[in-house]
């Protein structure tokens, strides 16, 4: 597609090459020399229209072919449209929002604009999923030093720098991680040292969150602090457990130490390529996908969480280990 941008901000959309050549054929080619010479004509430019297949998983993941695509056609607006929301939070608009290779950010509501672009398809058409490794250049470029700045406020604010630090999202197989939450409360061991981030916006949790050593973001948490200050934040957690969405993803990409429940719907999109096995594999906790259905959480705790928080506590006390944020 072909923009001519007018000095009165304008534009003026002239379609596809064909559709150049037709135009200029009509003796326009004329015209916009004219226009050039009256200075009204600001400069002629391609953009490309994207529209975002979906929601938070479908951003973190489309974004290295954004890129290629951009490294491809660096003289091409790239201009990506996403789907509102009335939520007061809209987890793809802040993610996105200081990407330096995408050119414009829109919502869309009811009418989608743009190419349609679907994580899964484009990158079966491209050798596969980006794996955490390649990944990290896209979380350098997404991050800024603000984002850091703050999540090392939120981290002083909340005292997590003497802490081993949980993340646990309570949404999809949330059952299952409320009751590994209350077995970790009960262990005698971490009580003193350990804190949990309790992420959620799930009304029906029947768990208690409300312990000393639990913080829980919500919405006006997030309204607060900004959805990519918690993420910078939480990235540097000392152990992630929750399910499968988008949230999920995000922190196997930064190679935060995870626990992941899986469904059979969740199994079944491993399946079709929605996730990439290195998600896990590139994971310091290689077993961290656990089949949901024959998932025995006091292994769990005995067998994965307690040995990283012995391994945590004996840095700790060689090294007074205390974490610090630096941007890229």
């Amino acid at each position: 597609m072909y923009i001519i941008r007018l000095a009165d901000k304008t534009e003026v959309i002239l379609g596809t090459p064909i559709q150049i050549k037709l135009w200029l054929r009509m003796g326009s080619e004329w015209l916009v020399s004219k226009l050039y010479s009256l200075r009204v004509v600001v400069w002629i430019t391609r953009r490309k229209e994207i529209q975002l297949a979906g929601g938070f998983r479908e951003a973190l993941l489309i974004l290295p072919f954004l890129k290629q695509f951009k490294a491809d056609h660096p003289t091409t607006d790239l201009v990506l449209y996403y789907k509102d929301s009335d939520r007061q939070v809209n987890e793809v608009k802040d993610y996105l929002s200081n990407i330096p290779f995408i050119d414009a950010l829109h919502p869309f509501s009811l009418v989608p604009k743009g190419e349609r672009w679907d994580a899964s398809r484009v990158a079966r058409r491209n050798g596969g999923l980006v794996s955490p490794r390649h990944y990290q250049s896209i979380l350098d470029e997404c991050f800024v030093k603000d984002d850091y700045t703050l999540a090392e406020k939120i981290w002083r604010k909340f005292g997590l720098s003497q802490k081993f630090v949980i993340v646990m999202h309570f949404d999809a197989c949330s059952e299952l991680i409320e009751s590994l939450y209350s077995l970790i409360q009960s262990c005698a061991s971490m009580k003193d040292e350990a804190v949990i981030i309790a992420i959620t916006d799930n009304a029906s949790i029947e768990v208690d969150l409300s312990r000393p050593n639990t913080y829980v973001v919500k919405e006006k948490f997030l309204e607060k602090f900004g959805f990519r200050s918690i993420l910078a934040m939480g990235q540097r957690a000392d152990l992630f457990i929750g399910g499968r969405t988008g949230l999920e993803c995000f922190f196997w990409l930064a190679r935060t130490p995870s626990i992941n429940f899986f469904d059979n719907e969740g199994f079944e999109e491993i399946r079709k390529g929605y996730w990439s096995v290195s998600f896990w594999e590139e994971n310091p906790i290689v077993d961290g996908l656990v089949d949901m259905d024959t998932a025995n959480i006091d292994e769990l705790l005995s067998g994965m969480i307690i040995p990283r928080f012995r391994d945590w506590q004996q840095l700790h006390l060689l090294n007074d280990h205390a974490k610090t944020f630096s941007s890229p």
